[in-house]
């Protein structure tokens, strides 16, 4: 699996990649889709990377998977999927203040937001 599991086509987004049997190499990538990018180990079961633009009409998903030139890993799910959203603007946060304790429902504003967001907000 992947968290977060969406992000913007312009890319940028710095994303965990979980998974079994990963190994410390110095060739280790996560590919999202076509795009290679390099990947950062942080345990057997974990890998860090930062997803590449695309081209790509919003709402567009890839695989993700990890690899290195001695031959692929194998993820937890075999394979995870990354959605390419939109520019995201965020116009407006309502109410700018709440609880320390947590709790407070907010209200978002903005544009570009997908229905596979609703979760992050």
């Amino acid at each position: 699996s992947i968290t977060p599991s969406v992000g913007s086509v312009s890319g940028g987004t710095v994303c965990v990649v979980y998974g079994i049997y990963f190994q410390n190499r110095h060739d280790l990538q996560c590919v999202f889709g076509n795009f290679s990018v390099p990947a950062i180990f942080i345990n057997e079961g974990e890998v860090s990377c930062t997803s590449p633009g695309q081209r790509l009409a919003p709402g567009s998903a890839v695989t993700v998977k990890v690899e290195s030139n001695s031959g692929s890993i194998r993820t937890m799910q075999t394979f995870a999927q990354f959605e390419y959203t939109s520019h995201l603007s965020l116009y407006s946060i309502y109410p700018a203040l709440g609880k320390s304790s947590g709790g407070t429902r907010l209200n978002v504003t903005g544009h570009g937001f997908s229905e596979s967001q609703a979760h992050l907000l």
